[in-house]
C-alpha cells in the first residue's frame, strides 16, 4: 500500500484511556493535511520549473489525451491554457495542482 498508519501518535489505544476514537481521528486528519501540504508544495514547484514549450520539445501523442483529461478534471482548463499556452508540461502540472487545491 502507498501509506499505512504506523504511528503511536493518536493510535496508542491499547489501554490508554486518553486516546479515544476522536483523538485518533484528529491525528489522522493532521497526517492527511501534512501529506497534502507536501504534495501541494511539490506541485507548486513543478508549475514554476516545467516551462518547456511544445515548439521545442516533442511529447508522445499519447500524452495529449492524458493532458486533456487532467485539464477537464481540473475545471480550470481555459485559465490554464490561457496562462500557459504551448507549455503542455506546465499545463499538466497546473491541472494536477488545481485538483489538489480543490
Amino acid at each position: 500500500s502507498f501509506m499505512r498508519y504506523a504511528s503511536w501518535i493518536g493510535g496508542d489505544r491499547d489501554g490508554n484511556p486518553n486516546v479515544t476514537a476522536a483523538v485518533t481521528a484528529h491525528a489522522l486528519a493532521e497526517y492527511r493535511d501534512t501529506a497534502i501540504g507536501w504534495y501541494l508544495a511539490q506541485m507548486q514547484r513543478l508549475v514554476t520549473v516545467l516551462s518547456a514549450s511544445s515548439n521545442v520539445i516533442d511529447l508522445p501523442t499519447s500524452f495529449k489525451p492524458v493532458l486533456q483529461t487532467a485539464l477537464d478534471k481540473s475545471r480550470q482548463a481555459d485559465g490554464i491554457n490561457a496562462r500557459n499556452p504551448d507549455e503542455p508540461l506546465r499545463q499538466f502540472a497546473s491541472a494536477l495542482l488545481a485538483r489538489l487545491e480543490a
